[in-house]
């Protein structure tokens, strides 16, 4: 029971310090410690599915790479940069 209590105190402080950064930016759409744990997990779901769409066309993008690389008739280098997870597009 102990731990149990440990662990909701620390949910509820990074709850009300996640809910004063939000209010001081003026993003909190709704207001107490509820939506504000809602809105976080809003945003780290968002986070992740973009995250898993960027992977998905860095993965596409850096088979192209390694295909072009390994044709002997192109003469140039193609190396993973800065845009390797844009889609065609961004550019």
């Amino acid at each position: 029971q102990a731990k149990f209590i440990i662990a909701l105190a620390l949910v509820l402080t990074a709850a009300a310090i996640t809910s004063k950064i939000l209010e001081q930016f003026g993003e909190l759409r709704c207001g107490g410690t509820i939506c504000s744990i809602h809105y976080l997990i809003e945003e780290i779901l968002l986070f992740k599915g973009d995250y898993n769409f960027r992977l998905g066309i860095f993965v596409k993008n850096l088979k192209i790479i390694e295909e072009l690389n390994a044709d002997p008739d192109n003469e140039a280098e193609y190396e993973v940069n800065k845009f390797a997870d844009w889609t065609d597009e961004e550019y």
